[in-house]
């Protein structure tokens, strides 16, 4: 998928249920979606190989702004969507948006992570990743190129994560799972077996904790990756844990996403 690409992309998006009209092309041909009175566009942050010092793939953050209020977060955004059916919607909305920017920018050759809302995991009862595998066909975007992070706050809930990262393997896309404490692990990969484990950086505070996670994971063929590094510090105690996979503020911030311009396109009714 090629930006010069894009219009023709949407345009066969809108035919889509999922997507209909939201979505656009602004001035500077980036895609921007539409919600409620909300405009969304991207951000994204790189993930890191200690070991060749590369890109290994980047993970997409939501950008939003509204006319009353230039200043409007991801979190006020998502609170908007009072019932899980318009949850649903933004969610894959954001993805859709995320996945566009992503594969027609200069970085489409790596993989791209995109987080799932907890709320949704709960509101959607089957076939998680259905509906956004009929987006990425559409585009002719192989599912195995994006691999779905879901949020530490279903990391306890066995049953109900294994149930969904199942879902969304059966429909191609590869998992990563965010966990409290690298301690969890362990029970975790007894039962289950994603792609990826994340882990925040900032609560680890001892090697040996850092090393136990990445023997369990190594044992297991699941790879650690390290978020939320913020300081030499942290960065040091994971290198001697022998940590590969990083991301955080100390490597940059998420790309800034350029202010949200009214569409050079009216979306079709």
């Amino acid at each position: 998928m090629t930006q010069t690409g894009l219009p023709a992309y949407l345009g066969r998006l809108a035919q889509l249920p999922e997507t209909g009209a939201q979505l656009w092309l602004d001035p500077t041909q980036r895609v921007v979606g539409r919600f409620l009175r909300c405009q969304l566009a991207s951000s994204y942050q790189a993930l890191v190989d200690l070991v060749t010092h590369e890109t290994i793939a980047r993970e997409a953050f939501v950008r939003s702004y509204h006319q009353a209020d230039s200043q409007l977060s991801p979190w006020s955004l998502f609170a908007s969507a009072a019932n899980d059916e318009d949850l649903v919607a933004l969610d894959r909305l954001c993805r859709t948006v995320h996945t566009l920017n992503h594969f027609s920018g200069a970085n489409a050759g790596e993989p791209l992570f995109l987080n799932v809302h907890g709320r949704l995991l709960a509101a959607v009862l089957e076939d998680h990743g259905r509906a956004f595998r009929r987006v990425l066909d559409a585009l002719g975007i192989d599912a195995s190129r994006i691999v779905i992070e879901t949020p530490e706050q279903v990391s306890g809930d066995h049953a109900l994560l294994g149930f969904v990262l199942a879902n969304y393997r059966i429909n191609g896309f590869k998992v990563s799972a965010t966990l409290n404490q690298a301690s969890d692990i362990a029970l975790l990969l007894t039962r289950l077996r994603p792609d990826y484990v994340k882990l925040d950086a900032r609560r680890i505070r001892r090697v040996e904790e850092a090393s136990a996670a990445l023997r369990v994971a190594a044992a297991n063929g699941v790879r650690v990756i390290f978020q939320r590094v913020e300081t030499a510090a942290q960065l040091d105690l994971l290198r001697e844990a022998g940590a590969r996979f990083v991301q955080g503020y100390l490597f940059g911030l998420p790309e800034a996403a350029p202010a949200v311009q009214p569409a050079i396109e009216t979306p079709a009714a």
